[in-house]
């Protein structure tokens, strides 16, 4: 006698063809919906600049320092996008090898100014996310070097820089810097110690200052000497560690 099937055992088995089809066509609106919005991510993020980086204007005082640089990195900033925000800047001068031979107290003109910029975006699931945009200048040229974009899913608290104009200028500060203790610095072994490094630092409760560092090529992982030069009042404070003796000749 042939066994009987129910009504509900057809359906259950209707429903067990067809089940593997509704799982894959779930799976297909999840991919979807998943490159959907990665790709609404992605354009509404910063993206790298295609355009040719900017010639140097003619008539621009070379060797370039933070302030000159600084109306062209910006430019190309809100090139970039409209909502970036300067959170860094750093100008390294590099001193001749063969010291300065008594050569009045001036700044090199070799070294590079960078500037770093930040924009948010909204990265996967709507976390905020940031993207850098970091610009290198060649100080003899003036001309950008190197331009980098990077992305970031993890949001990055950073002060952002108001201003770049103040009574005491990064050339300035370096030259109080290498007055008060630099250029002494330097001499005692100028084969490793050919590198001054300045940058803003906005930090401080009562007005931003220069910090200005010296390194030994022998050990760049820290700091021989650091100024800090105030960039209203011009006060100065100087840290200086012990400094590897420089080899005999």
């Amino acid at each position: 006698m042939e066994e009987s099937v129910t009504p509900d055992v057809h359906e259950q088995r209707g429903w067990m063809a067809f089940a593997p089809r509704l799982i894959l066509a779930a799976q297909v609106m999840v991919i979807l919906l998943a490159v959907g919005y990665w790709w609404a991510s992605r354009a509404a993020a910063p993206q790298p600049l295609n355009e040719p980086w900017p010639t140097p204007d003619p008539a621009m005082t070379r060797p370039v320092t933070l302030e000159s640089a600084y109306p062209i990195a910006d430019g190309r900033a809100e090139e970039w996008t409209a909502n970036a925000q300067l959170v860094n800047v750093s100008m390294q001068v590099d001193w001749p090898a063969e010291g300065d031979n008594g050569v009045p107290l001036r700044v090199a003109p070799g070294g590079w100014v960078t500037f770093v910029y930040v924009a948010p975006w909204k990265a996967w699931f709507n976390v905020n996310g940031t993207q850098t945009l970091t610009l290198l200048f060649e100080r003899n040229s003036g001309a950008i070097v190197d331009e980098r974009v990077v992305k970031s899913s993890v949001g990055e608290s950073a002060l952002a820089l108001k201003d770049m104009t103040y009574p005491i200028s990064s050339t300035d500060a370096i030259l109080v810097a290498e007055s008060a203790i630099g250029a002494s610095y330097r001499a005692e072994c100028p084969a490793y110690r050919s590198a001054t490094k300045v940058s803003l630092d906005v930090r401080t409760a009562e007005e931003p200052s220069w910090f200005v560092s010296y390194q030994d090529a022998r050990h760049t992982e820290r700091n021989d000497v650091e100024v800090r030069v105030a960039t209203v009042s011009g006060e100065l404070m100087v840290d200086r560690k012990p400094a590897e003796p420089c080899p005999a000749v």
